[in-house]
C-alpha cells in the first residue's frame, strides 16, 4: 500500500476519534444537544364512532340497570381534575365523566360513559383546540372528541404511533399536541394527525423515558422522572437540548428532583431537592446565557413562604387552575379576554338503593338524592354529612322512608369513631339527621350492619322503625320525635 494511502486512512481515523469525543463532551456538559430519534406514524382512517358524546340525561334504554359510574360527580376523593374553555362553556375532567357547565356554573351536559369508554377511569386530563376537546384514557389513548358535531372522531393509540398509553398528560401549542408518557415525549399534528415519537432525550446515561411536558408560549420543556434534568424543545431543528443535574445550583449533582417546574411568559423557573424534601432551591433559566441561575433557597422549617414570593403569577403559565374552600372547588379560568371563576361543591356519589317505584334513590357528598326516569340530572332530597368511609342507603319495607348512613373512620388507627345517619320521609318531604357514636358502652353497636348491610332489614311499623338482624332490633328510630334508641338502652 502506499504512502498516501496510509496517511489517508490514518487522518480518517484521527477524525471520527475527535468527533467521537466532541460528542462525549457534549452529552455531559451543561447544555448538551442530543439528536433524538424520531419515529414518525402517518394519520390512519377511522371511522366516526357515531353517537352523541354528552348527553343531557341517562338513555332510557340503560334506566333498568344504572350504577354509580353513570351520575355525574364532580370530584372523586376530593381530587381536582383538569378543566378547559370552549367559547361561553367550561368542560371539566372528573373520573368517569367529563362535564360541560356555563359560565353561571349550572351544569348542561355530561359525557356518556358508555360511548366515551375509558374502562371506567379518566385519568383527569383534557386539552381544547380549535373545536376539539382531547381527553387522555389511560392504557387506552387519546380520544379527539368533535365539539361541533359532538362526536369522537379519533383515537390515538398503539394501532397508529402512541406507543405507549401509560401516564398520559397532555399540552396544546397551536397546531401541536404535546403528550408525556412513561415511555417518552410524543408531538402530534392536529390537522394531519401524524404523530412523532422522542425517545432517549436525556441520553443513554438515563434510560428511564418517563418524562413530564411543560407547555407555554410556545414554549417545551420535558423533565425526567429519573432525575436526569430537565430538556428544552428546539423546533427550529427539532431536537432537544438537556441540561443535566450538574447545572441546577445543589449540592449533590448526582440527580435532581424537581417540586415544581414552571415555563411562564415571565421566565422558566425550577424548584428542586437538594439531598431531600427538606432542602429546596429555586433555579431560574437565562434564555440568554442558556444557564440555570440560582435565585434563593430554603429548609423545610419556611417554605415555601420564601420561594413564593420569587415564582411569577399562575395566570402567566397556566390557563386554568383549582383552589379548594371548605367543599368547594374553585376554578379559575382564563376566556379569551379575561378570567372567571366557577366555584363547585364537591358531589361524588357513595352508594345507591335498587331501581323502586320508577326510581332509584342515592347518597352523596352532598346528601340523600333521587332519580327519575328521563330525568336530567339527581334531585336533591336533603343534605347529609358524608364519612369518609362506607355508605349505604336502604329503603323502610313499606316505602316510606329512605336511610342512608355514610361512616367516618379514623387516617390513622383505622378505628370507627362515628357515622352519620339521616333519615327522610317521603310523603312529609322532611328529614333529620342523628350522629352515631363509635361506642356504645365500650361495643360498636352497629358493626354488624357496617360489614354486612344485606343482613338487616329496615322495618316500619305505627309509629316507629327500626332496624333488625335475625328478627332483633338493633335500632328504634322515632321519625316524630327525630330520636334513636340502641337495643337494650
Amino acid at each position: 500500500m502506499k504512502l498516501k494511502q496510509w496517511i489517508f486512512i490514518v487522518s480518517v481515523g484521527v477524525i471520527v476519534v475527535i468527533i467521537g469525543v466532541i460528542k462525549i463532551y457534549h452529552l455531559y456538559s451543561s447544555t448538551t444537544v442530543i439528536e433524538t430519534p424520531v419515529t414518525e406514524t402517518d394519520s390512519q382512517e377511522q371511522p366516526s364512532f357515531g353517537n352523541d358524546v354528552f348527553v343531557s340525561a341517562i338513555s332510557s334504554d340503560r334506566f333498568d340497570d344504572l350504577t354509580l359510574e353513570d351520575f355525574p360527580s364532580t370530584l372523586s376523593d376530593g381530587y381536582a381534575q383538569s378543566a378547559a374553555v370552549y367559547k361561553d362553556h367550561i368542560f371539566i375532567a372528573s373520573i368517569n365523566h367529563i362535564l360541560e357547565y356555563d359560565q353561571q356554573g349550572a351544569l348542561v351536559r355530561y359525557s356518556d360513559q358508555h360511548i366515551l369508554n375509558c374502562a371506567g377511569e379518566l385519568p383527569g386530563v383534557i386539552a381544547v383546540a380549535g373545536d376539539s376537546l382531547y381527553m387522555a384514557c389511560w392504557n387506552v389513548g387519546i380520544f379527539e372528541i368533535d365539539l361541533l358535531q359532538n362526536r369522537t372522531v379519533y383515537l390515538f393509540d398503539t394501532a397508529n404511533g402512541l406507543t405507549n398509553t401509560q401516564n398520559l398528560r397532555l399540552f396544546v401549542d397551536d397546531q401541536t399536541l404535546w403528550v408525556a408518557t412513561f415511555s417518552g415525549m410524543f408531538r402530534i399534528d392536529r390537522s394531519s394527525r401524524t404523530v412523532k415519537k422522542y425517545s432517549n432525550i436525556f441520553g443513554s446515561a438515563c434510560p428511564d423515558e418517563n418524562v413530564s411536558a411543560f407547555v407555554s408560549n410556545n414554549d417545551v420543556w420535558a423533565t425526567s422522572l429519573a432525575g436526569c434534568g430537565a430538556a428544552e424543545y428546539q423546533p427550529t431543528d427539532d431536537r432537544w437540548t438537556v441540561y443535566p443535574p450538574t447545572v441546577f445550583n445543589q449540592n449533590d449533582v448526582s440527580r435532581v428532583d424537581f417540586n415544581d417546574f414552571i415555563v411562564s411568559s415571565a421566565g422558566v423557573f425550577a424548584t428542586h431537592q437538594d439531598g431531600g424534601p427538606d432542602h429546596i432551591v429555586l433555579s431560574q433559566f437565562d434564555p440568554i446565557t442558556t444557564i440555570w441561575n440560582y435565585v434563593t433557597e430554603e429548609t423545610g422549617e419556611t417554605f415555601p413562604k420564601i420561594i413564593a414570593e420569587f415564582l411569577p403569577a399562575m395566570d402567566t403559565y397556566t390557563s386554568s387552575y383549582a383552589t379548594t374552600n371548605n367543599n368547594l372547588t374553585v376554578w379559575h379560568l382564563k376566556t379569551d379576554d379575561n378570567w372567571m371563576t366557577l366555584a363547585l361543591p364537591d358531589r361524588h356519589y357513595l352508594a345507591m338503593t335498587p331501581l323502586m317505584d320508577d326510581r332509584y334513590f342515592l347518597l352523596s357528598s352532598l346528601g340523600m338524592e333521587q332519580y327519575v326516569k328521563d330525568q336530567a340530572f339527581p334531585e336533591l332530597l336533603t343534605t347529609h354529612i358524608a364519612g369518609n368511609s362506607g355508605a349505604r342507603i336502604l329503603v323502610s319495607s313499606k316505602g316510606n322512608f329512605v336511610l342512608g348512613i355514610s361512616d367516618q373512620i379514623n387516617d390513622y388507627g383505622g378505628d370507627w369513631v362515628q357515622s352519620t345517619m339521616t333519615i327522610y320521609n317521603r310523603e312529609t318531604k322532611q328529614a333529620f339527621t342523628s350522629i352515631i357514636p363509635g361506642t356504645i358502652d365500650g361495643e360498636i353497636p352497629l358493626i354488624g350492619f357496617l360489614k354486612d348491610p344485606s343482613a338487616f332489614t329496615f322495618t316500619e311499623q305505627e309509629t316507629t322503625l327500626s332496624i333488625t338482624e335475625n328478627g332483633k332490633d338493633i335500632l328504634i328510630i322515632d321519625p316524630q320525635k327525630e330520636q334513636i334508641t340502641f337495643s337494650g338502652n
